[in-house]
Protein backbone atom coordinates (compact mmCIF):
# COMPACT_ATOMS: atom_id res chain seq x y z
CA UNK A 1 0.00 0.00 0.00
CA UNK A 2 1.41 3.31 -1.05
CA UNK A 3 0.84 6.57 0.95
CA UNK A 4 0.90 9.96 -0.71
CA UNK A 5 3.65 12.26 0.54
CA UNK A 6 2.17 15.41 2.18
CA UNK A 7 4.16 18.67 2.29
CA UNK A 8 3.73 21.26 5.09
CA UNK A 9 5.47 23.68 7.42
CA UNK A 10 7.32 22.48 10.42
CA UNK A 11 6.77 24.00 13.85
CA UNK A 12 10.09 25.85 13.58
CA UNK A 13 9.11 27.38 10.25
CA UNK A 14 5.74 28.47 11.59
CA UNK A 15 7.37 30.09 14.64
CA UNK A 16 9.84 31.95 12.43
CA UNK A 17 7.07 33.18 10.15
CA UNK A 18 4.92 34.31 13.08
CA UNK A 19 7.91 36.10 14.65
CA UNK A 20 8.59 37.94 11.42
CA UNK A 21 4.95 39.02 11.07
CA UNK A 22 4.88 40.15 14.71
CA UNK A 23 8.02 42.26 14.29
CA UNK A 24 6.59 43.73 11.10
CA UNK A 25 3.37 44.69 12.89
CA UNK A 26 5.33 46.29 15.76
CA UNK A 27 7.44 48.26 13.28
CA UNK A 28 4.30 49.48 11.50
CA UNK A 29 2.68 50.49 14.81
CA UNK A 30 5.79 52.44 15.88
CA UNK A 31 5.96 54.17 12.51
CA UNK A 32 2.26 55.13 12.69
CA UNK A 33 2.74 56.55 16.20
CA UNK A 34 5.76 58.58 15.11
CA UNK A 35 3.91 59.92 12.07
CA UNK A 36 0.96 60.83 14.29
CA UNK A 37 3.25 62.70 16.71
CA UNK A 38 4.88 64.58 13.84
CA UNK A 39 1.47 65.57 12.47
CA UNK A 40 0.32 66.75 15.92
CA UNK A 41 3.48 68.81 16.41
CA UNK A 42 3.20 70.28 12.94
CA UNK A 43 -0.44 71.24 13.47
CA UNK A 44 0.36 72.79 16.86
CA UNK A 45 3.21 74.92 15.50
CA UNK A 46 1.11 75.92 12.51
CA UNK A 47 -1.70 77.18 14.75
CA UNK A 48 0.77 79.02 17.00
CA UNK A 49 2.37 80.76 14.01
CA UNK A 50 -1.03 81.63 12.56
CA UNK A 51 -2.15 83.09 15.89
CA UNK A 52 1.04 85.16 16.19
CA UNK A 53 0.51 86.60 12.70
CA UNK A 54 -3.03 87.64 13.63
CA UNK A 55 -1.83 89.23 16.88
CA UNK A 56 1.00 91.08 15.12
CA UNK A 57 -1.36 92.30 12.40
CA UNK A 58 -3.92 93.60 14.89
CA UNK A 59 -1.33 95.34 17.08
CA UNK A 60 0.43 96.93 14.11
CA UNK A 61 -2.74 98.09 12.38
CA UNK A 62 -4.35 99.62 15.46
CA UNK A 63 -1.26 101.27 16.92
CA UNK A 64 -0.57 102.76 13.49
CA UNK A 65 -3.97 104.46 13.71
CA UNK A 66 -3.10 106.32 16.94
CA UNK A 67 -1.66 109.81 17.12
CA UNK A 68 -0.35 109.33 20.66
CA UNK A 69 -0.97 107.55 23.96
CA UNK A 70 -1.69 110.24 26.53
CA UNK A 71 -0.97 109.62 30.18
CA UNK A 72 1.68 106.93 29.73
CA UNK A 73 5.36 107.62 30.28
CA UNK A 74 6.36 104.83 27.91
CA UNK A 75 7.50 102.30 30.50
CA UNK A 76 5.64 102.33 33.84
CA UNK A 77 2.68 100.12 34.64
CA UNK A 78 0.37 99.77 37.62
CA UNK A 79 -0.25 96.47 39.40
CA UNK A 80 -3.97 97.24 39.62
CA UNK A 81 -6.50 99.55 37.97
CA UNK A 82 -5.63 103.05 39.17
CA UNK A 83 -6.98 106.52 38.27
CA UNK A 84 -4.73 107.98 35.58
CA UNK A 85 -3.18 104.64 34.61
CA UNK A 86 -2.79 103.59 30.99
CA UNK A 87 -1.03 100.27 31.52
CA UNK A 88 -2.04 97.64 34.09
CA UNK A 89 -0.23 94.33 34.45
CA UNK A 90 0.29 91.56 36.99
CA UNK A 91 0.83 87.79 36.87
CA UNK A 92 -2.89 87.11 36.31
CA UNK A 93 -3.53 89.47 33.42
CA UNK A 94 -3.66 93.10 32.47
CA UNK A 95 -4.84 95.90 30.21
CA UNK A 96 -3.20 98.46 27.95
CA UNK A 97 -5.40 101.52 27.40
CA UNK A 98 -4.75 103.90 24.51
CA UNK A 99 -7.69 106.27 24.92
CA UNK A 100 -9.33 104.85 21.82
CA UNK A 101 -9.24 101.10 22.44
CA UNK A 102 -7.93 98.82 25.18
CA UNK A 103 -6.19 95.46 25.00
CA UNK A 104 -7.25 93.12 27.81
CA UNK A 105 -5.78 89.70 28.59
CA UNK A 106 -5.74 86.87 31.08
CA UNK A 107 -2.33 85.27 31.55
CA UNK A 108 -1.59 81.55 31.28
CA UNK A 109 -0.97 81.48 35.03
CA UNK A 110 -4.62 82.39 35.61
CA UNK A 111 -6.04 80.26 32.79
CA UNK A 112 -4.13 77.12 33.78
CA UNK A 113 -5.70 77.40 37.24
CA UNK A 114 -9.22 78.30 36.11
CA UNK A 115 -10.84 81.48 34.85
CA UNK A 116 -8.78 84.66 34.89
CA UNK A 117 -9.82 88.04 36.33
CA UNK A 118 -11.15 89.36 32.99
CA UNK A 119 -14.51 87.83 32.07
CA UNK A 120 -17.44 88.61 29.82
CA UNK A 121 -20.50 90.15 31.41
CA UNK A 122 -22.75 87.52 32.98
CA UNK A 123 -20.54 84.59 32.00
CA UNK A 124 -17.81 82.58 33.71
CA UNK A 125 -17.55 79.79 31.12
CA UNK A 126 -16.03 81.74 28.23
CA UNK A 127 -12.58 82.73 29.42
CA UNK A 128 -10.87 85.71 27.82
CA UNK A 129 -7.38 85.21 26.44
CA UNK A 130 -6.56 88.37 24.49
CA UNK A 131 -9.14 90.87 23.27
CA UNK A 132 -9.42 94.44 22.02
CA UNK A 133 -12.22 96.55 23.52
CA UNK A 134 -13.58 99.91 22.41
CA UNK A 135 -12.75 102.03 25.47
CA UNK A 136 -12.37 105.81 25.05
CA UNK A 137 -12.41 106.43 28.82
CA UNK A 138 -9.60 103.97 29.66
CA UNK A 139 -12.07 102.33 32.02
CA UNK A 140 -10.23 99.02 32.27
CA UNK A 141 -7.06 100.73 33.47
CA UNK A 142 -8.58 103.40 35.72
CA UNK A 143 -11.56 101.84 37.49
CA UNK A 144 -10.23 99.99 40.53
CA UNK A 145 -13.54 98.23 41.29
CA UNK A 146 -13.46 94.45 40.91
CA UNK A 147 -16.64 94.48 38.82
CA UNK A 148 -14.99 96.19 35.87
CA UNK A 149 -13.00 93.06 35.00
CA UNK A 150 -16.11 90.86 34.98
CA UNK A 151 -18.22 93.36 33.06
CA UNK A 152 -16.72 93.19 29.57
CA UNK A 153 -19.59 93.29 27.04
CA UNK A 154 -19.90 90.30 24.76
CA UNK A 155 -20.64 92.53 21.79
CA UNK A 156 -18.85 92.08 18.46
CA UNK A 157 -19.22 95.81 17.75
CA UNK A 158 -17.30 96.60 20.94
CA UNK A 159 -15.00 93.61 21.42
CA UNK A 160 -12.65 91.80 19.04
CA UNK A 161 -11.21 88.43 20.08
CA UNK A 162 -7.61 88.41 18.91
CA UNK A 163 -6.72 85.06 20.44
CA UNK A 164 -9.64 82.59 20.53
CA UNK A 165 -9.08 79.18 22.21
CA UNK A 166 -8.67 77.22 18.98
CA UNK A 167 -7.93 73.50 18.88
CA UNK A 168 -4.61 73.80 20.71
CA UNK A 169 -5.86 76.15 23.46
CA UNK A 170 -3.21 78.85 23.01
CA UNK A 171 -2.66 81.51 25.68
CA UNK A 172 -0.36 84.38 26.60
CA UNK A 173 2.35 83.55 29.12
CA UNK A 174 3.57 87.14 29.13
CA UNK A 175 3.09 90.41 27.28
CA UNK A 176 4.91 93.71 27.82
CA UNK A 177 4.69 97.19 26.26
CA UNK A 178 7.63 99.60 26.19
CA UNK A 179 8.21 102.86 24.35
CA UNK A 180 11.65 102.91 22.76
CA UNK A 181 11.67 106.31 21.10
CA UNK A 182 9.74 109.42 20.08
CA UNK A 183 10.33 111.49 16.95
CA UNK A 184 10.42 115.11 18.11
CA UNK A 185 9.49 116.43 14.67
CA UNK A 186 6.47 114.22 13.96
CA UNK A 187 5.49 113.07 17.44
CA UNK A 188 5.58 109.44 16.32
CA UNK A 189 6.17 106.95 19.14
CA UNK A 190 7.99 103.67 18.58
CA UNK A 191 6.61 100.97 20.87
CA UNK A 192 8.18 97.59 21.46
CA UNK A 193 5.71 94.78 22.28
CA UNK A 194 7.12 91.49 23.54
CA UNK A 195 4.90 88.53 24.21
CA UNK A 196 5.19 84.81 24.88
CA UNK A 197 2.55 82.62 23.25
CA UNK A 198 2.14 78.93 24.02
CA UNK A 199 -0.16 75.98 24.53
CA UNK A 200 -1.91 75.08 27.77
CA UNK A 201 -0.03 73.09 30.39
CA UNK A 202 2.55 75.07 32.34
CA UNK A 203 4.00 71.87 33.85
CA UNK A 204 5.39 70.91 30.45
CA UNK A 205 6.67 74.37 29.51
CA UNK A 206 9.85 76.19 30.45
CA UNK A 207 8.57 79.77 30.25
CA UNK A 208 11.90 81.42 31.08
CA UNK A 209 13.65 79.80 28.11
CA UNK A 210 10.49 79.65 25.94
CA UNK A 211 10.74 75.94 25.25
CA UNK A 212 8.86 72.70 25.92
CA UNK A 213 10.32 70.25 28.40
CA UNK A 214 11.30 67.18 26.31
CA UNK A 215 10.34 64.63 28.97
CA UNK A 216 6.89 66.07 29.58
CA UNK A 217 3.81 63.93 28.94
CA UNK A 218 2.51 66.82 26.81
CA UNK A 219 5.71 67.21 24.76
CA UNK A 220 3.98 66.21 21.51
CA UNK A 221 1.21 68.75 22.07
CA UNK A 222 3.44 71.55 23.38
CA UNK A 223 4.55 74.71 21.57
CA UNK A 224 5.78 78.04 22.91
CA UNK A 225 7.59 80.97 21.35
CA UNK A 226 8.68 84.49 22.24
CA UNK A 227 7.75 87.26 19.79
CA UNK A 228 9.21 90.74 19.49
CA UNK A 229 7.23 93.40 17.62
CA UNK A 230 7.92 97.08 16.93
CA UNK A 231 4.95 99.32 16.14
CA UNK A 232 4.54 103.07 15.80
CA UNK A 233 1.85 105.69 16.20
CA UNK A 234 1.19 108.13 13.36
CA UNK A 235 2.05 111.15 15.53
CA UNK A 236 0.70 114.66 15.18
CA UNK A 237 -0.19 115.96 11.74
Amino acid sequence: MTQDKKNGFTIIELLLAMSFVAMLMVAIAVMVMQMSNIMVKGKTFKELNTASRLINSDLTRNFNSLQSIDGWDGRSFASGATPGASYVRNELGGAFCTGDFTYVWNSAVALNNGNGPAQYRGSTDNTIRFIRVKDVTKRYCQDSSADVWTDIPRDSSQVTEILPPGETDLMLYDIRFRQVGVDAATGQSMINIQYVLGTRGDSGIDVVNSQCRPNSDLANYCAINRFDLLVRTIGSK
